[in-house]
């Protein structure tokens, strides 16, 4: 904003409209103690050019990240702004202002933020987007208020990697609110049995929950198994040791309710024995007895066997095409254990949606609580976006924060199962397009060995 002093008739005639006489009877009740009562010990006036050379040779005595290398981290990193960016920001359609001394100094931002929220609000279903917040710090802040508004919880969870300044003013925030401030370490450290992160490939990649399969808290590791099925797991299958995803968040969900129970039938099929082996750890270690009954199309596509072997009284497994154990699914294998008799005191059953209601009927004829793991469609995985409801006992549940474990014996799977292939034809088409991709690249490579 632009100093522009007062004329000396400006001075009186805002003295005369609140009724005083001079500026040193506008100032007379300051006692005379706190009063300078000489000018002020300035040096002289400088011409523009002379204090733009003393300003200019006191920058060059600082450290720029130009001459050295930078280490602070916690969101200050090298960055390049193009040029184009001034230069459009600058234009006037842009840079109409209006309230000099606000952040939307210009109606073309009001107008940018306008489209974005109401973009957000489309895609979302929500009444309200926020947006135009004047720092990254208070804009953390106001997201936890929202979330604890929208989701009635009052307990806020801060990953360490957030910005040390923005963590101090969410605490300043919430002080004197009835709410529980959590420093999150990293996800090695904190992650429990039945917890997920959401993994994002690149900066424009689709975000994907996977359930932490294994974790080393010592080395800070945590593992994850996946199936190439679509573009975005196919890029991670091709990724070599050292490289880097874009992000990996998480711990999200709620961990899995583990005690001792008795006797445990583990059923999982398919990349399900991935989600269910965390599990089968923590219940051993509870001291229950393990009985696990696993799955797959065909012996190729079954793994954590020993591991699991190691942890169960019984281990039962089965395969599609008859490769390997019980020819049929897993469900066949249950079916089996309990017509003979065979006697559990509590069950967990992850996989495909029809296995998991397959299970779920069989031991609802058999009274046995059952415990299934959901993983519907999800975006945000912190319950802000509802894409992840499912019914539960004639509630609507969010998976990611509710779950992703619940009662299978409540879960309403005809619902389930429409919501999931909501996206059915999306997902054709990207699974269309990989194989195009593949095709191509192994075309390619083809004619790189032909060629002389």
């Amino acid at each position: 904003m632009r100093y522009i002093p007062h004329t000396e008739g400006d001075v009186q005639r805002m003295l005369e409209k609140i009724g005083v006489a001079s500026l040193g009877e506008l100032f007379a009740p300051i006692p005379g103690k706190h009063r300078l009562e000489r000018p002020l010990d300035l040096p002289r006036a400088a011409a523009e050019q002379e204090l733009l050379a003393e300003l200019k040779d006191l920058a060059a005595r600082n450290a720029s990240t130009e001459t050295h290398a930078w280490f602070l981290g916690a969101g200050t990193y090298p960055h390049f702004i193009p040029s184009a960016v001034d230069a459009i920001a600058s234009r006037s359609e842009f840079y109409t202002a209006y309230t000099p001394y606000q952040a939307e100094i210009s109606q073309g931002t009001l107008q940018a933020i306008f489209e974005w929220q109401t973009m957000i609000c489309g895609l979302t279903g929500l009444e309200v987007a926020n947006a135009s917040m004047y720092d990254g710090a208070s804009a953390t802040a106001e997201a936890a208020l929202m979330a604890m508004r929208t989701t009635q919880r009052s307990r806020v969870v801060l990953a360490s990697t957030i910005h040390p300044h923005y963590r101090d003013v969410v605490r300043t925030y919430l002080r004197g609110l009835d709410a529980e401030i959590v420093e999150a370490p990293r996800a090695a450290r904190k992650v429990r049995a039945g917890q997920f992160v959401i993994v994002r490939v690149d900066e424009e990649g689709e975000r994907i929950p996977f359930t932490v399969a294994e974790k080393d808290p010592q080395r800070g590791t945590i593992a994850i198994v996946f199936q190439t099925v679509g573009y975005s797991t196919r890029q991670m299958a091709k990724m070599e040791v050292g490289e880097s995803l874009a992000d990996v968040l998480g711990p999200l969900g709620q961990p899995t309710e583990v005690r001792r129970h008795g006797r445990v039938v583990c059923v999982a099929g398919g990349v399900g024995i991935a989600f269910i082996y965390p599990e089968i750890v923590a219940f051993a270690e509870a001291g229950n007895e393990i009985v696990s009954i696993l799955g797959a199309r065909t012996k190729d596509l079954l793994f954590y066997v020993e591991e699991i072997r190691a942890l169960s009284s019984e281990l039962h497994l089965a395969t599609d095409d008859g490769s390997l154990g019980r020819h049929g699914v897993v469900t066949d294998v249950l079916r089996d254990l309990l017509g003979r008799g065979e006697r559990y005191d509590y069950c967990i059953a992850i996989g495909p949606i029809p296995m998991m209601r397959a299970a779920v009927e069989l031991t609802k004829q058999h009274d046995l609580p059952t415990l299934v793991s959901l993983d519907p469609i999800m975006v945000d995985g912190t319950g802000m976006c509802g894409a992840c409801r499912v019914t539960v006992g004639g509630e609507v549940k969010f998976a990611c924060v509710d779950g992703p474990d619940f009662d299978g014996h409540l879960v309403d799977f005809d619902e389930l199962a429409k919501r999931k292939r909501a996206f059915v034809e999306e997902e054709e088409r990207c699974r269309l397009q990989a194989a195009a991709d593949t095709a191509e690249e192994e075309r390619a490579r083809s004619e790189a060995e032909e060629s002389p």
